[in-house]
């Protein structure tokens, strides 16, 4: 059986970007099991309230029909450096529970630190979120990425980031490198400086 999950944000008491959620769990449901439903999550979702102003991480945990959820509060970690593995053959189209090659990277991190895939060189995602650049103008995230997160496909569809294919030499062109995910907005101003002085 297919074991995936999604990761959401709880802010102020309600699951945030549900349509990019959504989405991507009919997209996942569509090409793994031949159809494509969310009637179910969906429902959950729209029920789903916390009487908190902090926020938490939703993990529901799914394939053909909803198997579990977690809930957890959820802090940001600043990160000030990064790790690059060339890993050409990795393949991650779903969000698959199964992450243990991404859980092998993180162990050989510092806490501060993020680990990121290239492949033949090129920028793909960190071990947990997509990518984004900054130029001194303008955001961009790598067109090869290996998951189409939820917060990368809302940042595209408003415009807020472009993608193009970033490869590992041409960092220098690069203020600065953030991380984005479901829990992690482009506002957090989560950078780490690429820039050498």
């Amino acid at each position: 059986m297919c074991l995936l999950f999604e990761t959401i944000k709880i802010s102020e008491g309600t699951p945030q970007n549900l349509k990019y959620h959504i989405n991507r769990i009919r997209s996942s449901r569509l090409n793994l099991f031949g159809e494509a439903f969310s009637n179910d999550i969906e429902k959950f979702l729209s029920n789903f309230t916390l009487n908190s102003n902090k926020n938490y991480k939703l993990k529901v945990l799914y394939s053909k029909s909803i198997i579990d959820y977690r809930i957890s509060e959820y802090s940001i970690i600043p990160k000030r450096g990064i790790k690059f593995y060339e890993l050409p053959e990795l393949k991650y189209p779903y969000k698959f529970v199964n992450r243990k090659i991404f859980e092998e990277i993180e162990k050989d991190l510092e806490l501060d630190e993020i680990g990121i895939i290239t492949q033949n060189g090129y920028l793909t995602d960190a071990t947990y979120a997509n990518i984004v650049l900054f130029d001194g103008t303008n955001y961009y995230t790598p067109d090869n990425c290996l998951l189409n997160g939820t917060k990368r496909a809302k940042l595209l569809n408003e415009k807020k980031i472009c993608s193009t294919q970033i490869h590992i030499r041409d960092l220098n062109k690069y203020k600065n490198l953030q991380i984005i995910n479901a829990m992690i907005d482009l506002e957090d101003n989560l950078k780490i400086n690429l820039q050498t002085t």
